[in-house]
């Protein structure tokens, strides 16, 4: 799920996005939230014409822009709550307000640095360039230069890349809060540790992208959920204007 999202899930035309999603209340035992709901797809959702097809189906895409880091690693939860909720909205529609309470046992705190950072001793992602490298009826494969200009290496880990790369499909070359998340299908190149001043190519597969006039812009962002301490993240996002 680029966000461990829809893993076994494709767009098929049942597609909602999430969006303004707030926590309200956190114990314990569970995460009071809040949020507003939109029907992207070409379907509309109504239990009683598409029942478990439709619960089966439903893509779910969340703007992750000015989300709550802590309510990150229960996305897939909330995902799946939604599927079984027997959603109805036309096409196009928003739904605002809606209200949630998901169980839990713990809630995960906002990760912290790493204490080997000093500071102005800090990684420094910058995505160079991007270009289409190709495209078929089924997906777009871009080529994205990501560098690291900091004074420090860039550490990875053991999760997985695409973690630290996600798309959005935009009105304007800065995402706001129209922008709908893509999650990318595959990327090849991907690299576990970045040194200072070391680049990496990454070749990122986009399968399934509806084009449109109203959103032209793709912008490819690293590092989008804020898990390396970096110097600067004002050069973390590069646009691409689709023709």
């Amino acid at each position: 799920m680029g966000l461990g999202l829809n893993a076994q899930v494709s767009y098929t035309g049942w597609r909602i996005t999430v969006f303004n999603l707030v926590l309200k209340k956190a114990d314990k035992q569970k995460l009071d939230l809040q949020f507003d709901l939109a029907n992207t797809g070409r379907y509309a959702l109504n239990p009683n014409d598409g029942g478990v097809e439709q619960q089966r189906r439903l893509l779910i895409e969340f703007d992750t822009l000015n989300i709550d880091v802590r309510l990150l690693p229960h996305l897939e939860q909330l995902s799946e709550t939604l599927r079984r909720s027997n959603l109805q909205l036309s096409v196009g529609a928003i739904a605002r307000g809606r209200s949630l309470s998901l169980p839990l046992d713990v809630i995960t705190p906002a990760p912290e640095p790493p204490a080997f950072i000093q500071p102005g001793r800090c990684p420094d992602l910058q995505i160079d360039s991007v270009f289409l490298f190709k495209s078929d009826s089924k997906a777009l494969t871009f080529k994205v230069l990501l560098k690291n200009s900091g004074a420090v290496a860039a550490f990875f880990g053991n999760q997985a890349f695409n973690n630290y790369l996600l798309v959005y499909q935009s009105a304007t070359p800065a995402p706001g809060r129209s922008a709908t998340l893509i999650t990318p299908s595959g990327i090849e190149g991907a690299v576990r540790e970045l040194q200072p001043n070391a680049a990496c190519w990454l070749e990122v597969r986009l399968d399934g992208l509806v084009k449109s006039t109203a959103f032209p812009w793709l912008v490819f962002q690293a590092d989008p959920l804020t898990l390396i301490p970096e110097c600067n993240r004002s050069n973390n996002t590069r646009a691409y204007l689709s023709e």
